[in-house]
């Protein structure tokens, strides 16, 4: 039977400090994620209405304050998830890359 001491792995590992940091950092992706699907939604409940009434309103109510700052959300909020999936991918990829031997011929 394999007899493994887990609190000396994760202190080799230095386990905990790699869930800290992704733990500080989900907290920022979470929010960007709930801010862009929040926005979009209030979006077109506010500013493009899928009724004709919307589609008549909507020239008048698009440049409105709150229309843009909803627009700036989601477009920023998308921009930030993207480029947080390829931080991740290259932080995945790094530490694959850093325990793959490199065989010389």
């Amino acid at each position: 039977m394999l007899n493994i001491n887990w609190r000396k792995w994760i202190d080799n590992q230095q386990v905990e400090g790699y869930v800290n940091t992704a733990i500080s950092a989900s907290y920022i992706y979470v929010l960007w994620i709930a801010s862009h699907y929040i926005a979009s939604h209030l979006y077109i409940r506010f500013c493009v209405s899928a009724t004709i009434m919307g589609f008549i309103t909507a020239p008048f109510l698009v440049p409105a304050p709150h229309c843009q700052a909803l627009r700036w959300i989601i477009y920023t909020g998308g921009e930030k998830i993207f480029a947080m999936w390829i931080i991740i991918g290259g932080w995945i990829f790094n530490k694959i890359n850093i325990h793959s031997p490199i065989k010389k011929d």
